[in-house]
């Protein structure tokens, strides 16, 4: 094969990553064994989490970049690798855009991926940093396909930083026709990252001057296929990328076929073809989702790193929690995002938060039964003091009226409970740039105790304040004040968790939040809405709230700005997100429920993550002092059919008569007549799998394996091994007595 296709600069095989796979797969046996627990672990996470692309705040991804050149005009500028990063952000978060010059068949399934990337401002060492490493060496070129030689300073490169912390970019001169090449998270540690072909980073030269090889890559670390993975077998896991029989290379024109599974031909648009810069322009939902599972399994590490954590000038133990993913310790907060949205608190409604990271309702179950179970992660700012303390979690009926130390303190309990200590938990000894995760099990209150609260009456709320002194101000850099808002913002020792989650299958699904007084006398209030999943300068959409009568009528007194709000009969449109509306008087004690919906003005996206937050103020001598706030965040997939149900448990195969290719299967225990070559299928409810094969004289013959299912609902079983090929079945029939199907060998050659 050669390196290059007959257009001019086109590389016939730019990415080296699958090949080498491929070696690791076939000389050794514990990277194989990790990337079966890896693919295993991904597809039961997709499986049993339909939303899993829908992350609620982007995951900020600590990047060192290792520049290895031998001549000075490899020597790439720092402002070349921000450009990079930038790329990388601008299509990881489909903000790209060129995904116009898409078909729409392929655009309407682009999506946002909810990974950022920042170059990393600590090192190893806990010195300050750019992210940038420069490394001159002797090799005039690397083979970045076949060796890992730039990753080692023995061998002419550069030692990576610890990947439980950092992603590495490796950037160096390499041979011809080489683009880049990443690993999957079953790498060794001394191995993992990516690398890339100084001639197309930082963007690159033409036809890959978008910096799309790297993106391209990234993909790899994630753990994504080729769009061409298993040519017309369609085995990238992936159910909403068609089939498509080899590598697009170029700028082809669509509609371009090589499948007859594909009615729409291959999507050459996918980051994760071959084609041109200028060609390749999305991932997708499903393609999203698998990168997401990832990142909660493989590679979860990722998500405490403290990377992007400048180092601080005293080295005593510094506990914290994280406000937003782009908080950095700093005290007081100086972001502007909401505070209430930490994602160092998460619930489950089982315990398997340390394995899923995904924050999901709370639900109440009767006494007695299974609790739900609190997450929260304690961090440790200090580059080597261990420290200790005790994290104190609280439960609160959500408003964006809240308060400290009430409702928390279980003081308030009219028009019912408001609030409470849940649980307090030593964190145990938290080393320098460390975390750990404690859990605590939960009873969330009865809604119906909450009824006055209409639609809102299920979210509750949660705060985590970690103590460190046992008297005022218990370890907090700011004595704490009433104004919960300022508390969470001033000190990073407390988090808030006030977000609420629906999920459907349509966009216009309504939303709760309540907006009150606490206290007990009365109050100016206002509050802002703000939605920027809308579209931002070009909404395709506007929000409505439905107001209770007494609160619209409040509202229609003080001479509402009409280029803000205005009803229309009785819902409160916006026009303009994050204006002030107000204020109005409240009484003390008083609560409103507003009902929240996304109107579409245009046409509405088929999916994705649309987030609402209404911010509540005070005024207070002419100031408009914030509160707090509620979010709530709409996770919406496109219409699915149902897909066949899945033959778990093991099946052996019955030798019996079999028609139109079709094989036959009986289940374990099955009284089978005497016969020799006789094999066997096993699938487990977590996506593991097995193959068996029996004979005369061997025995069993077992290897261990993964599986999933794809888009014409065929099981695919992943055995990780190059020379047996993974397993296509495409199901026939099944049910407690038999099983049939067509079995078919899928060659993982490229």
């Amino acid at each position: 094969m050669s390196d290059h296709t007959e257009e001019t600069g086109v590389m016939r095989t730019p990415c080296g990553t699958w090949e080498h796979h491929l070696q690791l797969l076939r000389r050794d046996t514990e990277y194989r064994e990790r990337f079966r627990v890896a693919e295993a672990f991904i597809n039961h996470y997709m499986a049993a989490n339909a939303y899993a692309a829908f992350r609620l705040s982007p995951v900020v991804v600590p990047v060192v970049v290792h520049v290895v050149y031998n001549t000075t005009d490899q020597n790439i500028s720092d402002a070349e690798v921000q450009n990079q990063i930038d790329a990388l952000n601008r299509d990881f978060s489909k903000g790209n855009a060129d995904l116009s010059t898409a078909p729409p068949v392929f655009s309407s399934l682009a999506a946002d991926t909810g990974i950022r990337f920042q170059l990393a401002v600590r090192d190893p060492s806990c010195r300050r940093t750019t992210g940038i490493t420069r490394t001159q060496t002797a090799t005039a070129s690397f083979d970045i396909f076949n060796t890992d030689s730039v990753k080692s300073s023995a061998t002419g490169g550069v030692n990576p930083w610890p990947r439980d912390k950092y992603l590495n970019i490796w950037v160096c001169p390499a041979q011809a026709g080489q683009g880049g090449r990443a690993t999957f998270p079953s790498a060794s540690a001394a191995t993992d990252g990516v690398i890339v072909n100084c001639t197309v980073f930082g963007p690159g030269a033409p036809p890959y001057d978008l910096g799309r090889i790297t993106v391209h890559e990234m993909g790899h670390y994630f753990q994504l296929y080729h769009v061409f993975q298993g040519a017309c077998a369609d085995n990238d896991q992936c159910g909403d990328t068609p089939p498509q029989a080899a590598a697009n290379f170029g700028d082809p024109t669509f509609p371009r076929f090589s499948c007859q599974s594909a009615p729409n031909g291959d999507m050459f648009v996918n980051y994760m073809d071959y084609t041109n810069d200028s060609s390749k322009v999305m991932f997708t939902l499903d393609q999203a989702a698998r990168m997401q599972a990832t990142l909660t399994g493989p590679r979860s590490y990722l998500l405490a790193s403290d990377g992007l954590v400048p180092p601080s000038a005293v080295n005593a133990g510094k506990l914290w929690s994280a406000d937003t993913p782009r908080d950095t310790a700093v005290e007081p907060d100086p972001l502007t995002e909401p505070m209430w949205q930490s994602e160092d608190i998460w619930v489950r409604n089982q315990n398997d938060g340390r394995t899923t990271q995904d924050h999901q309702n709370p639900v109440h179950r009767p006494t007695g039964s299974q609790p739900n179970y609190v997450y929260v992660r304690v961090r440790n700012a200090a580059c080597g003091s261990s420290a200790s303390g005790t994290a104190k979690l609280y439960w609160a009926k959500a408003s964006s009226a809240l308060a400290w130390p009430a409702p928390w303190d279980g003081s308030v309990s009219a028009p019912a409970l408001m609030g409470g200590l849940i649980a307090s938990q030593p964190t145990g000894s938290v080393p320098g740039r460390g975390s750990t995760v404690l859990e605590f099990p939960w009873f969330p209150p009865d809604p119906a105790d909450y009824s006055m609260f209409g639609g809102d009456r299920n979210h509750f709320c949660l705060l985590s304040r970690i103590e460190t002194a046992a008297t005022a101000p218990y370890g907090m850099t700011f004595p704490e004040s009433s104004n919960l808002y300022d508390n969470v913002r001033n000190n990073s020792k407390i988090v808030w968790k006030n977000v609420e989650v629906a999920a459907s299958d349509h966009f216009d699904l309504p939303g709760f939040v309540t907006l009150g007084n606490l206290g007990d006398a009365e109050r100016d209030v206002l509050f802002a809405v703000h939605a920027p999943s809308l579209g931002g300068q070009d909404p395709w959409a506007h929000v409505e709230l439905e107001v209770p009568n007494e609160l619209a009528d409040k509202l229609r007194k003080v001479h509402l700005d009409p280029t803000v709000a205005s009803f229309e009969e009785d819902t409160l449109r916006i026009h303009k997100l994050g204006a002030p509306i107000g204020p109005v008087k409240v009484g003390g004690g008083q609560y409103y429920t507003l009902g929240v919906q996304i109107e579409a003005d245009t046409e509405a996206p088929p999916f994705g993550l649309f987030l609402i937050d209404v911010e509540q103020y005070e005024r207070l001598d002419q100031d408009d002092v914030m509160v707090g706030g509620q979010r709530f965040a709409f996770k919406v997939l496109p219409p699915k059919q149902d897909g066949k149900e899945t033959p778990l448990g093991r099946w052996w195969h019955s030798h019996e008569e079999d028609e139109a290719d079709m094989q036959v299967f009986r289940p374990e225990g099955y009284e089978f007549p005497v016969s020799l070559g006789r094999w066997g299928i096993e699938l487990l409810e977590d996506h593991t799998a097995a193959i068996f094969d029996v004979g005369a004289a061997e025995g069993v013959d077992r290897v261990d394996g993964y599986w999933w299912t794809d888009h014409d609902d065929r099981i695919h079983i992943g055995l990780g091994d190059p020379d047996r090929g993974d397993f296509a079945l495409q199901i026939h029939s099944f049910n407690e007595k038999s099983l049939i199907l067509r079995r078919a060998r899928i060659d993982l050659q490229e």
